[in-house]
């Protein structure tokens, strides 16, 4: 008798290739829209599709970045009457934007492209911290890529591993305080001595 993965994948890889290509494309551009669907999900569905890693992740990641940019275009274009409303209403807005603004982009750029952790919000203030679409684009292809290579090592087992030292509860909540730790994390910058 086959086991219920076995099902579920002859299920997957019988499906008409449009409706997966045509559907997964439109979560994939979601994802960074809205932070759902999970990016592992789509990444085990159109990997067991395709039984190509490799191929699941450049269909993902082309329409992920579709997604980033239209996230932009609606922070930046659509959205911002509202953030002027939230600014006035909550002062404690603007301190949180301002804070994200001085940070360095590396805390951003690592923490943003952990899997399993909930960063939308930090999203949302990093993508209107950016004046420059094209700027936002490039850090936003590395965070991505970035997330995938977690993607990649959550898919390969690392879970499984992990799953018998510690419950996956308690991956996700040291992914989080990870997170945290980085941005505490004040490098020293020694000044040069000018003569």
């Amino acid at each position: 008798m086959p086991t219920w993965w076995e099902t579920l994948t002859l299920w997957i890889q019988t499906l008409p290739l449009f409706w997966v290509l045509f559907l997964l494309a439109l979560f994939a551009i979601l994802h960074p829209l809205i932070e759902n669907p999970a990016g592992i999900l789509l990444f085990t569905f159109l990997t067991t599709y395709w039984q190509s890693p490799g191929t699941a992740f450049l269909y993902l990641y082309s329409f992920h970045l579709l997604g980033l940019a239209l996230f932009y275009r609606l922070i930046h274009h659509t959205f911002l009457p509202l953030s002027r409303w939230l600014m006035a209403r909550y002062p404690l807005t603007q301190s949180v934007l301002n804070w994200i603004k001085n940070q360095p982009a590396w805390k951003h750029i690592l923490v943003i492209s952990m899997p399993l952790v909930y960063t939308y919000p930090l999203r949302i203030g990093w993508t209107k911290n950016h004046p420059s679409f094209a700027h936002y684009m490039v850090q936003a292809a590395v965070i991505y890529g970035l997330f995938y290579v977690g993607n990649f090592l959550l898919y390969f087992g690392i879970l499984k591993v992990l799953k018998g030292i510690i419950p996956v509860w308690m991956f996700v909540v040291i992914l989080t305080i990870m997170a945290i730790l980085i941005y505490l994390i004040k490098p020293k910058i020694y000044p040069r001595d000018v003569e």
